[in-house]
């Protein structure tokens, strides 16, 4: 996960000799617990006049901070109101026990919120995970909105055809999300792809091989072209500066004789957000996922549900491999619906997962589901190669009921809540099943 920027100052206000003695301890330990969380940019003087404090500001934003931690003391509002009147980051107010801290921070809290400010109030017993989880509950999903909004997402070719329920609107990417769009047409990629040596390819179709468990029924000739449309994937993605792509990927099947199921499960653990058929609510869904978390998510079709067990079943032909916990179990099979091609099957780690699908005709609207991998790499054959099987915590048939689409992203652990804070601060509808 990338590390946030702090900015970080002391307000105090000394109204008797000696008085900084009763907060110097609780500003090294502030000062300390935050440079483990991030990149602490710190304005070491005290802030005592308001003069002092819109200084501080000034050269702290001037380092470009995600996020402003201020340690407030009593008599310190109308010091941090107005080094604070024109200021975007989100802030955080850190008040403690001592010094009227708590009381000067709640008079702030409200008026700076008056102000238009994206401000936390966030009381300091003692520096502990507490603390920790209430700060990144706080800036990480303001994190993540501003890295969507310098995110560069290509599309190479269109929406498949059977995606009835997704937008196919690039403005709307635009306009809500911040994203600069790409349309790469389908044949640069052909093009790159006949463009990349074969002897490269078989190199590094050889170095994959050696990754994983088995390569089971496609040839190495047909890994060999997988990787090839890795490799021009990859080539293009690095030209075009893409955190992100999807790919109408059925339509390159007649022309390659091959599946882009390798290349995305690759750009995918590469830190690129991957997803198939040119699905942009997915893929978008990934994208929150992955920054959320710092971790791949995985695209996948919803297959089947169990009510006795409040089970859902997912399965797909590609998953970041670097989801898969022991490379030693990962199988390169032939891609489950048109048998050609070279696709990735693996056992995804048990535990705690978050579900997410964007929705709505205006990209309003998504769905957040929790729930725990109860059973993944079950062998089934009339599903896609990579299958799991979630316990969801709400109910399997408000799923059904209330679904936003095919398509949902996984990733691991429970973020629902940081999802949800994006979904508000997008102005998003969340239609949560936790």
């Amino acid at each position: 996960m990338n590390v946030p920027r702090i900015a970080f100052f002391a307000a105090f206000r000394p109204l008797r000799p000696g008085a900084e003695e009763m907060v110097a301890s609780l500003i090294a330990e502030t000062r300390a617990f935050l440079a483990e969380r991030g990149q602490l940019l710190a304005f070491e003087p005290l802030v005592t006049t308001v003069e002092e404090g819109e200084k501080a500001v000034k050269e702290l934003l001037a380092k470009g901070p995600d996020v402003f931690a201020v340690l407030v003391t009593g008599g310190t509002e109308r010091i941090v109101q107005s080094a604070f009147r024109d200021v975007n980051p989100p802030l955080v107010l850190l008040a403690c026990d001592r010094a009227n801290s708590l009381a000067a921070a709640l008079e702030m809290l409200p008026r700076l919120r008056d102000m238009g400010r994206d401000v936390k109030l966030v009381f300091v017993e003692k520096y502990d995970q507490a603390i920790a989880k209430a700060l990144e509950d706080f800036w990480a999903p303001r994190r993540t909105i501003q890295r969507l909004r310098e995110t560069t997402l290509g599309i190479f070719g269109s929406l498949s055809p059977w995606l009835i329920g997704c937008t196919s609107d690039y403005r709307l990417l635009e306009d809500r999300f911040g994203l600069t769009v790409k349309h790469i047409n389908l044949l640069a990629l052909y093009q790159e792809f006949q463009g990349i040596p074969l002897d490269l390819a078989q190199e590094k179709a050889k170095e994959i091989l050696d990754g994983v468990g088995e390569l089971k029924e496609p040839s190495f000739e047909a890994l060999v072209g997988a990787t090839r449309l890795y490799l021009a994937a990859s080539k293009i993605a690095e030209r075009e500066g893409l955190g992100a792509l999807t790919v109408k990927c059925f339509d390159l099947l007649p022309a390659v004789d091959n599946t882009m199921c390798l290349a995305l499960s690759k750009l995918n653990d590469e830190g690129i957000v991957a997803g198939c058929e040119g699905d942009f609510n997915a893929v978008l869904s990934m994208l929150l996922l992955r920054y959320l978390t710092g971790r791949p998510a995985w695209m996948a079709n919803p297959v089947s549900i169990n009510r006795e067990r409040n089970t859902l079943t997912l399965a797909h032909c590609t998953v970041a491999m670097g989801l898969i916990p022991d490379p030693r179990r990962i199988v390169l099979r032939s891609h489950f619906e048109s048998g050609r091609g070279v696709a990735v099957q693996g056992p995804l780690a048990e535990g705690e997962v978050t579900l997410a699908r964007l929705g709505g005709p205006a990209l309003d609207r998504m769905m957040i589901l929790t729930g725990e991998v109860v059973a993944s790499d079950m062998g089934y054959g009339h599903m896609c190669r990579t299958q799991v099987e979630v316990k969801l915590r709400g109910s399997v048939e408000d799923f059904l009921d209330r679904s936003l689409g095919n398509h949902l992203a996984l990733a691991p652990g429970d973020v629902a809540g940081r999802l949800a804070e994006v979904c508000a601060l997008l102005h998003i509808e969340p239609v949560t099943l936790c």
